[in-house]
């Protein structure tokens, strides 16, 4: 299977964004498609990815040095594809066809993230997925590494994924939908994916042990959730939704008043400093503020809803040893409902020319530089001008995380984005810079403009100079 990295840079006040093929692709990937009537597919905001992006902005101010990172961009405009369902509600879960599109219907979505019963009551657990949970447990255990709990709302978020088509799973506002509906607040969680025809779920089964301990090698999970269903007749769909969380909270309600301040305690786990907050406020702008951490990692945070209804996308950011994170990325809503449904496209025949734009790094590069300087335009900024030593640098950054698996803005031998400049010969007073991974270059603008930080970098006036970076990596045999 291959993964597709892109990069970015900007000169003159650099700005860089790096992305993976998941997040890309919506944060997810294709890593694997066995031949037969079996599939495996993987989809990941955060670290496995099909694209690799990075973007690299630059621009003449003081000297300055922000780069944000982007594990799995999370979050989406929802002006496209998120329905709040006022008139036609939807009365369950599951996928109602309207025209030529259709919607993925959650009627009762949770009211609040991180609440005291993580969404809900006791799911039922089948014979297939408690062998799931017990391999995940064995094969952590064999790697020395902490067991991931159940959580029931990565398992329902599991079984949404399950009773999806194809064409949804690689659509980015579908997977931030879900995610918040059922209460996620952290980036959308890797996703593994495995089709078969067996109802019995022993090739399934059998695909997973071969594939899961390079699916835990690299990182730590602290949440899983799993789902096995019969997704049509004598198709199962096993999915798998690994959770890395840094962060906890006290419950936030998904909906607030319009005017008021809602204030909440998150604590942070593992080695992190600088922290953050950046919101997107309904009118677009961006709100930054600058946290401090007190005892045992906790933050004080205080939402100031008073700029009007609508949507406010909320993000809290650290630096951890791969530079800046995102720990957590979710919408509040004041004034109006959160959707109830979310739509999708059916699907359709692919054309001849689907692989070839899809694999032509210098198309998507082009591809995305254009919607990025679109995006300007709209709000009357100046677009920014393509340097072709910034795209080779992006690349060459995009193509290290692909070979050695390590996501992220510092890398251990070329150092930080403003680093790898000065070695370039550049010396810019600002750079930015965002990593992602997905899918598609669709799925990659969208996750940079639906992360607060991101799409501050991309809508930065002091930034006048990018590159883009597109890798196409080999993940898996396939």
């Amino acid at each position: 299977m291959e993964k597709f990295i892109f990069g970015v840079r900007l000169l003159y006040g650099k700005k860089e964004t790096y992305m993976s093929k998941e997040q890309l692709e919506p944060f997810h990937l294709r890593c694997l498609d066995l031949v037969g009537s079996v599939r495996v597919r993987w989809f990941s905001l955060l670290c496995v990815a099909s694209f690799w992006v990075a973007l690299l902005m630059l621009t003449g101010c003081p000297n300055k040095s922000r780069v944000e990172t982007r594990g799995g961009v999370g979050g989406q405009s929802e002006k496209k594809g998120a329905s709040s369902g006022s008139s036609n509600e939807p009365q369950r879960t599951g996928i109602i066809t309207d025209g030529e599109e259709q919607r993925y219907a959650i009627p009762h979505p949770a009211q609040k993230y991180n609440d005291a019963e993580r969404s809900g009551g006791l799911l039922e657990q089948g014979e297939v997925v408690q062998r799931v949970y017990n391999m995940v447990k064995r094969e952590s255990r064999a790697q020395r590494k902490s067991v991931p709990g159940i959580d029931k709302r990565l398992a329902r978020m599991a079984a949404d994924f399950a009773r999806l088509p194809k064409v949804a799973h690689t659509a980015d506002r579908v997977l931030a939908f879900l995610n918040s509906s059922r209460g996620l607040l952290e980036p959308v969680p890797l996703i593994l994916v495995i089709s078969a025809s067996d109802g019995t779920g022993k090739v399934s089964i059998e695909l997973l042990g071969k594939r899961l301990s390079s699916v835990l090698g690299p990182r730590t999970f602290t949440g899983m959730g799993a789902a096995f269903l019969e997704v049509k007749r004598g198709v199962h769909r096993l999915v798998l939704a690994l959770q890395e969380s840094f962060i906890d909270t006290e419950p936030i309600p998904r909906k607030m008043d319009c005017g008021e301040s809602f204030g909440f305690t998150a604590w942070v786990k593992g080695m992190f400093k600088n922290p953050s907050l950046v919101v997107t406020l309904p009118d677009g702008n961006t709100h930054h503020e600058v946290l401090s951490f007190g005892q045992r990692g906790s933050l004080a945070v205080k939402l100031d809803l008073d700029k009007g209804p609508g949507r406010y996308q909320v993000e809290i950011l650290a630096d951890g040893r791969a530079g800046p994170t995102v720990l957590a990325n979710f919408p509040v809503y004041c004034g109006v409902d959160p959707p109830t449904s979310v739509k999708f496209a059916k699907p359709k025949q692919p054309k001849e020319s689907t692989v070839s734009e899809n694999t032509d790094v210098k198309k998507l590069e082009n591809w995305l530089i254009k919607k990025t300087n679109e995006e300007r335009r709209k709000v009357g900024i100046k677009p920014l001008k393509r340097v072709e030593v910034l795209v080779k640098l992006a690349r060459m950054h995009s193509s290290e995380m692909c070979n050695t698996g390590r996501f992220g803005h510092i890398s251990p031998v070329t150092g930080s984005a403003t680093d790898r400049l000065r070695e370039a010969g550049y010396k810019p007073r600002i750079v930015g810079e965002n990593v992602a991974q997905a899918g598609n270059k669709e799925a990659a603008h969208s996750a940079l403009m639906g992360s607060p930080s991101h799409r501050a970098n991309i809508l930065s006036p002091k930034l006048t100079h990018i590159g883009i970076g597109v890798v196409i990596c080999r993940v898996g045999d396939g």
